[in-house]
């Protein structure tokens, strides 16, 4: 297995957790901001 292949195999992982994390953030300060309304 070529290093470059490696390496895309390993940024699209780093990229399909960054995603993840960004949404799970955004969802939570949605709910937060949807609490301190009601």
């Amino acid at each position: 297995m070529p290093i470059s292949d490696i390496y895309h195999l390993y940024r699209n992982e780093i990229l399909q957790k960054m995603l993840y994390i960004k949404r799970n953030i955004l969802g939570f300060f949605n709910i937060r901001t949807l609490m301190s309304v009601k």
